[in-house]
């Protein structure tokens, strides 16, 4: 299906959702409601005069909860269409929910063997299979795990394992999971794998660029951040943490 009207991609867990949608209809439909409007007449106006004509796709990405995005989804017209992810097993009653599945047993193991090479799977088939179902079939645990043992050619599959259940065992968060918790064990457990193989400066690397905005950074624009004198890198840790710290106190509240 196409969309004439244009496709509106929106990161819920990023900034103001009604701050997203009248940017883009500045940037990409030309309209500019009155400023002194208010925030449901400026976007009551941008729904009115939304062009060109056509089906027009809104996505909503990564929605925690339905007070996120109330007030600010599109008008009930057969033009909009209207799609929602969320980690959540529950959002709202009105919306018609699809679930991703797992993979079979069978397509895991092609997955695995894209990813490792069929020779190394084939000598261990059967540790390939307890593997998969460790991850539970799911594609993003078998993609991180895979990539990982791809750097790790001498690593046997049972050994995989081995360090797959002693971070599941270190994690409280996998020990007593959360009901509406959608992460499963085994891409929780591989993702802490893979940040513990980076060393000391890779990580701070890591909080350090998770302060940007997801829009494309300059490199030149990192550096010019790192750059000086001693102690800075200590002074910005530090400045990562205190905002972090107040963001947690406003989700709080």
């Amino acid at each position: 299906m196409t969309y004439p009207g244009s496709i509106c991609w929106i990161g819920v867990r990023e900034r103001s959702v009604v701050e997203q949608l009248l940017k883009f209809a500045q940037t990409q439909l030309g309209l500019f409601p009155a400023e002194d409007w208010t925030l449901e007449q400026r976007l009551d106006y941008c729904w009115s005069n939304w062009q060109p004509a056509g089906d027009v796709l809104i996505i909503l990405d990564d929605v925690d909860k339905y007070e996120e995005i109330a007030g600010y989804l599109p008008p009930q017209e057969k033009r909009f269409k209207l799609l929602i992810t969320t980690r959540r097993y529950w959002l709202s009653e009105s919306f018609e929910n699809l679930r991703l599945e797992v993979l079979d047993e069978g397509a895991a193991l092609e997955l695995l063997v894209a990813l490792i090479g069929e020779s190394r799977v084939a000598e261990q088939r059967e540790e390939a299979k307890l593997l998969c179902q460790w991850l539970e079939y799911l594609p993003l645990g078998l993609e991180l795990v895979g990539r990982f043992l791809k750097r790790r050619s001498g690593w046997k599959l049972e050994r995989m394992i081995q360090e797959l259940d002693k971070q599941a065992l270190d994690l409280p968060a996998l020990q007593k999971p959360s009901g509406e918790m959608t992460a499963k064990r085994g891409v929780e457990a591989a993702l802490e794998l893979s940040w513990r193989e980076l060393d000391e400066r890779a990580r701070y690397l890591g909080c350090f660029l998770s302060m940007f905005a997801l829009d494309p950074i300059p490199w030149s624009l990192v550096e010019q951040c790192l750059s000086g004198g001693e102690g800075q890198e200590e002074g910005i840790i530090q400045k990562w943490f205190a905002t972090f710290s107040r963001g947690v106190a406003e989700t709080l509240g």
